[in-house]
């Protein structure tokens, strides 16, 4: 590979999937990286959701052309285009190179699973050549739009890594039944885990019950039996009656209301089989190899790695010698594993390393901007940034902060956040109303680095990423009861200075003033909304919110007449990821694209189906063929399709 900049590029092309939705991708995004020899530098990290204002942007481009425009408009910001760019590989349309998959070298392997493995197995490439790693990509399930056949295949992937000699192996995941409980209960999967342990309420059958028929998820043979299973334990779980009080459960949790006690039960069902799940993948992988886990590094990547108590957990038992998790483990997280993958496979050895999660945007937009804009009859004032002024203010009420280039994943991280006080549980209370989200949700903490073992009890692996949780120690619960579980856990971030200077000083004068290194951290974000970007956007959801001050690179801005702002939406963000002006346009090119009327779920199974991409949409004959299969197979295959397109 020559050296120069490359782009890595997870997304999807088609103007009927753009005009009618069809998720083929979620979470779509693109990374820019540079080599120089065998240095490879990650320059930056766009996730579109943060552009476009689309939650999990799973949306198409209409065409090629839409893509490029999308892509050069972003690459401007260094004064490239993509002419300028010496490869660009993971989306058909826009490859410019094809020695990038695994397909050919691992064809019994989801290449969607192989780029998770990489993420977390290569962040650390001094890691890589000199230590022993298991890593394990852990996911829902794969997409297919480079690797045709993934859903053939065997979807999770794990690897015993030695100095740099690579062992991979078909594992099982989790992650599939979180989904299953996401779908029966609509409630995303992290609100799932939180009120998992927040009720004490639960089954008491023992969970050699629930093993003995279950089925573990390693294909997509595998997805109906275990949707059976998850049917046939919810159900039971969902039928008990105060009769059974003390017989099958242990009582009503009279905090919550029925229907969340019946959820809180089932989640610590699949919490427990999660971890069984997790626990036998590292057992044999550890008498496979002969592994000695305290100089062994654990890797791992896949939207079931946000699980926080099962990472604790496997760092507790095993004792390993470090946890290599990226900020974006979820889908946020496959153009960083494509492009590691791609590198490693075309060089010789790499040097890498990620250093932190913040690759992502800064501000576009000045002070004078702000300040003369459609925002600045809201204005009271602006200020230079101050540290006493900004503990003041974080002690009176949250406050709305921005700092630096975004974090990069699906957690705030302290660049785009709201932080409050730890030791006021009404700041909880408020930040939990601000954002719609029920009482009982936990807000994470940021802790200054070296103070982890003052507070809190687990001898774990602390992430700068929160991506493990930890007790609080009992002499400390009530100075910062804004931080705590119901369980008195708490989702840790630990911040080192040269991350987040700015925050690391906050935080350090929080400590100075009230003797807690602590502070409340929550994403800068609606309810629906993905986390903030642009400085328009955080003013938009302070005013909505009647959020009183506001910190953006430095300034301090006080807000006023917040009962005279009219939005009552989120800001419009930037537009160019919609291909057309008018819906009349829109209208009139989906009845050339889709005359004959097919359903989007009609549509998914299409689209997921590549043996059926020979069928003509718009020929009447062809149509009519695809409808009757697509009845023949409706029961049975459009449940595992609706599973897999859901993740």
């Amino acid at each position: 590979m020559k050296n120069g900049y490359y782009l890595s590029v997870y997304a999807h092309i088609d103007a009927l999937a753009h005009i009618m939705k069809i998720d083929l991708r979620h979470d779509q995004h693109m990374v820019l990286w540079k080599k120089d020899g065998n240095k490879i530098q990650l320059v930056h990290y766009w996730e579109f959701e943060r552009l476009s204002g689309l939650k999990h942007h799973d949306q198409s481009f209409y065409d090629i052309d839409h893509a490029k425009k999308v892509i050069n408009k972003l690459l401007s910001r260094y004064n490239l285009t993509l002419n300028d760019i010496s490869g660009v590989f993971g989306t058909p349309g826009l490859d410019s190179m094809s020695a990038y998959h695994s397909m050919d070298r691992y064809p019994q392997f989801a290449y969607h699973s192989m780029a998770h493995l990489f993420s977390c197995l290569l962040m650390d490439s001094e890691v890589y050549y000199n230590q022993s790693i298991i890593a394990l990509a852990v996911d829902g399930a794969p997409d297919n739009v480079v690797d045709l056949q993934a859903r053939d295949k065997d979807f999770y992937l794990g690897a015993f890594s030695q100095k740099g000699n690579v062992s991979l192996s078909s594992i099982s995941s989790p992650g599939l039944l979180w989904m299953l409980m996401k779908l029966r209960y609509k409630i995303p999967e992290g609100s799932l885990m939180a009120l998992s342990s927040a009720s004490d309420s639960k089954y008491l059958i023992p969970l050699e019950h629930w093993l003995s028929d279950f089925h573990l998820i390693r294909k997509a043979s595998d997805i109906l039996p275990a949707s059976s299973w998850f049917t046939k334990m919810a159900g039971q779980i969902e039928s008990i009656e105060d009769t059974d009080i003390g017989i099958l459960f242990n009582g009503w949790d009279t905090r919550f209301s029925k229907r969340e006690n019946i959820i809180s039960m089932v989640a610590k069902v699949i919490q427990e089989i999660s971890i069984h799940i997790m626990d036998m993948t590292i057992l044999e992988f550890v008498q496979k190899y002969h592994v000695d886990t305290t100089e062994t590094y654990l890797a791992i990547s896949g939207g079931f790695s946000l699980n926080c108590p099962t990472n604790t957990y496997l760092m507790d038992k095993y004792k390993f010698k470090g946890l290599l998790v990226p900020p974006c483990v979820s889908d946020t997280g496959i153009a960083l594993g494509m492009g590691l993958y791609t590198f490693y496979q075309n060089m010789d050895s790499i040097r890498f390393k990620l250093h932190h999660a913040y690759y992502g945007d800064s501000n576009r937009t000045d002070m004078e901007s702000v300040k003369n804009g459609k925002f600045g009859q809201y204005i009271e004032g602006i200020s230079p940034f101050q540290l006493d002024m900004v503990v003041n203010d974080i002690q009176t009420a949250p406050v709305v902060w921005v700092s630096g280039r975004a974090e990069i994943g699906p957690r705030a991280l302290g660049a785009r956040s709201i932080l409050a006080d730890p030791s006021k549980e009404e700041h909880k209370d408020l930040l939990n109303q601000i954002k719609l989200r029920e009482w009982w949700r936990p807000v994470a903490p940021i802790i200054l680095k070296g103070h982890i073992e003052k507070w809190f009890v687990e001898d774990c692996v602390v992430t700068p990423y929160m991506l493990t949780t930890m007790h609080i120690k009992e002499s400390r619960n009530s100075e910062v009861p804004a931080i705590l579980h119901l369980d008195h856990t708490a989702r840790v971030q630990e911040l080192e200075q040269a991350h987040n200077p700015i925050l690391f000083f906050v935080l350090e004068a929080f400590y100075q003033k009230t003797g807690i290194p602590v502070l409340c951290n929550t994403s800068l974000n609606d309810k629906g909304e993905p986390i903030i970007n642009q400085y328009t956007e955080a003013l938009n959801f302070a005013l909505r919110k009647h959020i009183r001050i506001v910190y953006l690179d430095g300034y301090r801005i006080v807000l006023r007449n917040f009962e005279a702002f009219p939005d009552t939406e989120p800001e419009i963000r930037d537009e160019v990821f919609n291909y057309f002006q008018t819906e009349e346009d829109k209208q009139k090119k989906l009845s050339e694209l889709n005359p004959f009327d097919l359903s989007r779920e009609e549509l998914t199974f299409y689209y997921n189906s590549p043996e059926l991409k020979s069928y003509s949409l718009t020929n009447k004959k062809d149509v009519t063929s695809l409808r009757r299969i697509m009845d023949k197979f409706r029961d049975k295959d459009l449940t595992q399709i609706n599973l897999l397109t859901a993740w």
